[in-house]
């Protein structure tokens, strides 16, 4: 079931697919990961008020087939979280209202992040972390399979050719998302004290949040997979409509 929310906020109304994982980018990421052998995956949207305008996973689907050849290259650690502070700065904040800029809009599958809207130019990206919950370093090299327009400067490793041929002939599938990444805004916070069978999984999915962005207001948690009954968790929620 494709569940259709938007975030209202005052100055902007943003769609959900520019906030958290979806079925489509989950659909599309790990396909990329798949087809190329590359670690990472990266789609690639020219213009960020475009896709913000999309209420439904069939126009996303739409836009995604529009964006060309599934293409290889490297990319560092670094330019990673410039591409994603890059994200960041389409969005405007004056402390009170948030705005749609002009700018692209990138989305990574095979890591772990969180872009926190509030914070300064080049501080936005406040959680990256690889697969294996280990910091991503500066100096760390990635093989990226990239849907959309290409880096300039970076060399094609292999060029798989156009996306289209692969939603034709039924290769991709339709997961279930991991929310492995979120772009909030200006949240509030509730109390939860963990249940016995409670995990940061069902928690993410059950509160429209993810494992990154618990962990990262909860840094008492050293390890996902681990957490304790009647402990208390600090769970961000944004308002939805």
């Amino acid at each position: 079931m494709v569940l259709l929310i938007s975030v209202l906020v005052i100055g902007a109304e943003f769609s959900r697919f520019i906030l958290s994982d979806s079925e489509v980018s989950e659909t599309i990421g790990k396909f990329l990961i798949q087809k190329t052998g590359s670690q990472l995956a990266m789609i690639i949207f020219p213009n960020i008020k475009k896709i913000n305008s999309v209420n439904s996973k069939d126009v996303l689907v739409g836009e995604i087939r529009k964006l060309g050849n599934i293409r290889v290259i490297k990319l560092s650690g670094k330019e990673i979280k410039e591409i994603l502070e890059d994200v960041g700065r389409s969005f405007s904040y004056n402390g009170m209202h948030f705005e749609i800029n002009d700018g692209i809009f990138a989305i990574l599958e095979g890591i772990e992040y969180v872009i926190d809207l509030t914070k300064l130019d080049g501080e936005k990206v406040v959680f990256l972390k690889n697969s294996d919950g280990s910091n991503v370093k500066p100096d760390q090299e990635f093989k990226v399979a990239v849907l959309g327009p290409i880096f300039e400067d970076k060399e094609i490793i292999e060029d798989f050719g156009d996306i289209n041929q692969y939603f034709e002939n039924g290769e991709i599938t339709d997961p279930e998302p991991d929310m492995n990444w979120q772009v909030y805004f200006k949240p509030f916070f509730f109390s939860y004290t963990i249940r016995p069978g409670d995990t940061l999984w069902k928690l993410s999915k059950r509160f429209h949040t993810t494992i990154p962005t618990i962990v990262y207001f909860n840094d008492w948690i050293k390890d996902p997979d681990l957490i304790y009954a009647f402990w208390n968790l600090r769970i961000h929620v944004g308002k939805w409509k």
